[in-house]
């Protein structure tokens, strides 16, 4: 097992691959939304040990997946200096899931390239999971000094439903009993 280890790390590194040097991730505003709610789905990466210039300059081509039973991909910003490199999100079905690719450039080394807004749709008590999608026929690199091309960690997200907080209902029944003893007096 140490020799097949060994053998993927010769074999990247003669490629000028970065093993695990980099981590991009989706950073959810928050892990818990209330149903109908909408919510925001940050993509991060953390790439300052990636081969090239620091501060660098990256691109790359994400896909993720979720069910589209439990939410509606409302859009995708871009912040900071990162920006689409071909166009808007390409939104797709394969089978039950569905799938956003973006193709983006501009990011700096650790940085928040964009945010996936969402509305929840599942009820309750669901938690919702949002993974990346592998893609063999793209990668990431450092564009700074040339396309330095690295294998990045993908990390996913899962945001869980709940119900509307306790302290909403009590304040709701306050104020309705408030009204109906206000009525009652008038």
């Amino acid at each position: 097992m140490k020799t097949i280890k060994l053998f993927t790390l010769l074999a990247l590194g003669s490629f000028g691959l970065s093993a695990n040097a980099a981590l991009v991730s989706l950073v959810p505003e928050s892990a818990f939304i209330n149903e109908g709610a909408s919510f925001g789905l940050d993509l991060a990466i953390d790439a300052a040990d990636v081969n090239g210039d620091s501060p660098g300059s990256f691109s790359g081509i994400v896909t993720i997946a979720y069910d589209p039973g439990q939410v509606t991909f409302d859009g995708f910003d871009y912040l900071g200096s990162a920006m689409a490199q071909t166009g808007e999100p390409v939104v797709s079905i394969d089978g039950a899931l569905e799938r956003i690719s973006i193709d983006f450039m501009g990011a700096t080394d650790v940085s928040t390239i964009g945010t996936y807004s969402f509305t929840a749709l599942a009820p309750e008590g669901a938690e919702i999971e949002f993974s990346f999608v592998p893609t063999f026929t793209a990668g990431f690199a450092n564009t700074l000094p040339t396309n330095a091309p690295f294998v990045p960690d993908l990390e996913g997200a899962t945001v869980s439903v709940v119900p509307l907080p306790a302290a909403a209902w009590l304040m709701l029944s306050a104020f309705g009993f408030m009204f109906g003893f206000v009525k009652r007096r008038a």
